[in-house]
Parts: structure tokens; C-alpha cells; sequence
């Protein structure tokens, strides 16, 4: 049954047992493929054979989790790190994309994205990414000067403290 090859899956990678995760994971797998949700055996199936170093078997496992339409955010940074060292770089920003929809305020992620996306010669949607940032702050374009004000002027304190040094000297 589903649930128990579910169960013996974890409790078998929670021992470090790789070989006895990976066969209750299939069995999981085989009964209930579509179960990409939370606790999914397709991700406690890609570690262990990260575990066992198949990466292929991780990459392969991890790549049918994500067209089946799993959206761990971990897994599937794991699966575009993967298919980026293999030379895949367009499947990996197709998986980035996809992990924005799941994790959208992850700006390291957008940064490393806009990377990706300029190396592909596809520059203004670099831009796109790399601008995700500037809008998390606040959200309200009106407030955005007082914030660049603050943050790039020096401390009012501070200004005075420098003009009274120098008139001193």
C-alpha cells in the first residue's frame, strides 16, 4: 500500500538504510506517481541517490517531480543546480521560473537567475530579475526616496560631529 511503502521509505533514509529508502520510495512512487506534495517520495528518492552519488538517478528523479508539478522550492533549486553543471542552462531557468511562483521573495535567487538568464544572452529579463529586489522594501513607490535618503545619507549626528572636527583643525 501506498502509505506504508511511503512510511518505510523515511524511516529507511532516517536510518541512512540508502538502498531500502530508494526501493520503498519506487514502490510509493509506482503506486501513487502524482503524489508530489509535501513529504513527496520523489524528493526522499533524488537524496538518496544524491547519497549514493547517482547523480544521474537524482537528476532523472528530481526532473519527473517537477514536470509531474512538484514545487518544493529546495528540491527544485537542487534539480536547476544539477542541470546547470550539466551544461543545461535553459531547463534551469525554466526550473528557476518555476520556483519563483513557490518561493517569490528569494532574492538571492532572483540575483543568481539574472546570472543565468545574461550568460543566455537574454538581458532584459536579467533586468527583471535583478530588479526584484529593489522592489521588496516597502512596495510603494512614493516612499521610495525618503527610504534612499536614509539609507545613503550620513547620520544627521554624524554630519555634525565631522563639521565640528574640522572647524577644530
Amino acid at each position: 500500500d501506498w502509505k506504508a511503502a511511503k512510511k518505510t521509505a523515511a524511516e529507511a533514509f532516517a536510518k541512512s538504510d540508502w538502498n531500502a529508502a530508494i526501493a520503498a520510495a519506487k514502490r510509493a512512487i509506482a503506486i501513487m506517481p502524482q503524489d508530489v506534495e509535501a513529504g513527496s517520495p520523489y524528493v526522499l528518492l533524488a537524496r538518496a541517490h544524491v547519497e549514493l552519488k547517482q547523480r544521474d538517478e537524482a537528476l532523472a528523479t528530481l526532473e519527473d517531480y517537477w514536470k509531474r508539478g512538484g514545487y518544493d522550492p529546495q528540491a527544485l533549486r537542487a534539480l536547476a543546480d544539477r542541470l546547470y553543471a550539466v551544461q543545461r542552462r535553459e531547463d534551469a531557468v525554466a526550473v528557476m521560473q518555476s520556483i519563483n511562483y513557490v518561493a517569490p521573495f528569494d532574492y538571492d535567487q532572483h540575483g543568481l537567475m539574472g546570472d543565468w538568464l545574461l550568460e543566455l544572452g537574454r538581458p532584459q529579463d536579467a533586468l527583471d530579475e535583478f530588479s526584484v529586489d529593489n522592489r521588496r522594501a516597502v512596495g510603494f513607490a512614493e516612499l521610495r526616496p525618503r527610504n534612499h535618503a536614509r539609507h545613503h545619507q550620513p547620520h544627521r549626528a554624524s554630519r555634525v560631529r565631522a563639521e565640528r572636527h574640522s572647524a577644530k583643525v
